[in-house]
């Protein structure tokens, strides 16, 4: 790491990925009965990690959810949370692309007070992109998304623990995107988490944005998880990461924490900072990452 580069990293202009979750379905997906995380809980993490603001998604889209009621209920909670602190929390709806209602819930839930932009998480969904039906489900969410000129959040994986996507529903989720080309697009978890053959198909997709027909442009990435879950990589693990990021484009990466409070194994927003300063990006790098406010992804300014 170059020695110039202040690891102490005094805050951030964005925390990309924040989580709230109800008492409820906390009970159903852990079997905890404690309350579920609030904006509270949020604001008192980004305050001691000197964040200004935060994206802040429920678990709608898990398969937990079994219906549209309950989609709408963790959609609600979640306005109702942000809407106590507009002025720094953002929020964004849950969708599971199988229930029947998703295209109608997109639009009734970005109606709500906060409410500004769409997360999908495929493998959470138990979509298999693979299957024609389960294809134009995600086609016709895109379309919405579109429609509403609302910023996309999207995790991809397979169905069975979030495993790669085989090749044919790939292809069917890059054709749907070059379909929606100028729908705006964050990548969570650096594209690909442990999978370093899935960022490199995004890289090399949006390299070539001439054939791919994606528009580079539009595609973000953040690093929440990715980078934690490579901590403890040797120096040159590290950089091969931090190589793909450049490759993507430092300006267009997001600092995002994935805090969900209570939840096993979660970092909190300063705990995810402190991972950061572990990679050895440039001073030049580390400021354009934490002074990324998301307006490009965001509002397409």
């Amino acid at each position: 790491m170059d020695a110039a580069v202040d690891t102490k990293i005094a805050g951030v202009a964005l925390d990309a990925k924040t989580q709230v979750i109800t008492r409820r379905l906390r009970i159903s997906i852990t079997g905890s009965a404690v309350h579920g995380a609030t904006a509270d809980d949020i604001i008192a993490e980004l305050d001691e990690a000197n964040i200004d603001k935060a994206i802040v998604t429920g678990l709608a889209y898990h398969f937990s959810v079994g219906d549209d009621k309950e989609v709408t209920r963790e959609n609600t909670y979640v306005s109702e949370e942000v809407s106590k602190y507009s002025d720094r929390l953002i929020g964004f709806c849950g969708l599971n692309p199988h229930l029947l209602s998703a295209p109608a819930e997109l639009d009734a839930c970005l109606e709500l007070d906060g409410m500004v932009g769409v997360v999908l998480h495929l493998s959470d969904s138990k979509l298999e992109m693979d299957d024609s039906g389960d294809s134009e489900k995600i086609r016709k969410l895109f379309a919405g998304v579109v429609e509403n000129d609302a910023p996309l959040m999207i995790h991809v994986g397979g169905p069975r623990f979030g495993l790669p996507l085989d090749s044919k529903g790939f292809e069917n989720l890059v054709d749907h995107m070059a379909e929606f080309d100028e729908m705006r697009v964050l990548h969570t978890q650096c594209a690909g988490l442990m999978d370093e053959r899935r960022i490199d198909v995004w890289l090399s997709l949006l390299i070539n944005e001439d054939t791919s027909g994606l528009v580079r442009a539009n595609h973000f990435v953040s690093i929440d998880d990715c980078l934690v879950a490579h901590a403890q990589d040797p120096l040159l693990n590290k950089a091969l990461i931090v190589s793909r990021l450049r490759r993507w484009g430092v300006d267009k990466v997001l600092f995002a924490s994935s805090y969900l409070e209570g939840a096993s194994g979660s970092k909190t927003p300063a705990e995810a900072l402190e991972v950061l300063s572990g990679y050895p990006f440039t001073q030049t790098e580390i400021d354009t990452i934490i002074g990324n406010d998301g307006s490009a992804w965001l509002t397409g300014q």
